[in-house]
């Protein structure tokens, strides 16, 4: 009798568990697809061409991520990057005498963007990196960081990606509104959207839809 009465218990708390599930996961499909749920930060202050200036930009993450089936939630988790500008003389080959010489006048200039976080959010920025990055390199880490040929590329080489669209999204302050270009990357099943402001080139969100994750990443602050 006591056996059956844990059956039964166990069942119940197994079907608790797939309803409180089910409610989650439909509740944060409603919430994505809803792009005024949260302001942006007001981005008016920022020059119009970033283009060789540094960034520090403040995301929050919320959603959840499937690890080795098991299912971690994420609620108001946060993630400061850095995007370095640097430029650095292009070595070339003089053709002559086959030696590698350091041309002055050529410069290769790119941004090298750091993460900082609990080690979830930095497995969650890899896997996204090498995704929208098509790296296949099992041994590739971001503790030193990764390239970015201009800040809309932060989160993915925005040239694999398809433009899908764009819209206005509130902003910081009652009359402010962001314009954005939307890009959306899709492969093996996986979809990645990116929000580019269309004014900065800085990404204001960046949804995740992946066999092993489903979460946004909103800006709230860039400076």
């Amino acid at each position: 009798m006591a056996l059956r009465a844990a059956e039964i218990l166990i069942l119940a708390l197994a079907l608790l568990y797939v309803i409180a599930s089910i409610y989650y996961i439909s509740n944060d499909y409603l919430r994505r697809q809803n792009p005024a749920s949260g302001n942006m930060p007001n981005l008016s202050n920022l020059p119009s061409n970033l283009s060789g200036q540094d960034l520090y930009l403040v995301y929050r993450l919320k959603g959840y991520v499937n690890m080795n089936g098991s299912i971690i939630n994420i609620d108001n988790a946060q993630t400061n990057l850095n995007a370095r500008y640097v430029e650095v003389p292009t070595a070339i080959t003089n053709a002559t005498s086959n030696q590698t010489t350091t041309n002055s006048s050529t410069e290769e200039a790119y941004y090298s963007v750091t993460a900082s976080g609990d080690p979830l959010i930095i497995w969650i920025l890899r896997n996204l990196i090498m995704l929208t990055y098509n790296i296949t390199d099992p041994s590739f880490s971001i503790g030193q960081g990764w390239k970015a040929s201009k800040p809309s590329d932060i989160f993915g080489n925005t040239s694999l990606f398809e433009k899908t669209g764009g819209g206005e999204i509130k902003g910081a302050g009652s009359n402010l509104t962001i314009k954005y270009i939307e890009y959306t990357l899709k492969r093996n099943g996986d979809t990645i959207v990116i929000w580019i402001d269309e004014k900065t080139g800085i990404p204001i969100l960046c949804r995740i839809n992946t066999s092993w994750a489903n979460l946004e990443l909103r800006l709230t602050y860039a400076s």
